[in-house]
């Protein structure tokens, strides 16, 4: 539940700057680190890299919607 707190505050820091456009490249790094790195730790996917991950992909997504 915490991640849908973080999320919900970088969503309200990034909406209206032009720091999407930069973090749109980094999102899609964040995105694959974080689950290759889930995924080697164990079998199954460590919370915390799945709860980087969906961020990263939002903010991909955000940048998207957005146009940047």
């Amino acid at each position: 539940m915490e991640w849908f707190w973080v999320s919900v505050v970088v969503l309200a820091i990034f909406l209206g700057t032009r720091l999407l456009k930069a973090m749109r490249r980094t999102a899609r790094f964040l995105i694959w680190t974080f689950l290759v790195a889930g995924a080697n730790q164990s079998q199954f996917v460590d919370p915390a890299a799945f709860g980087g991950a969906l961020l990263a992909l939002e903010t991909l997504l955000l940048a998207r919607w957005r146009h940047v």
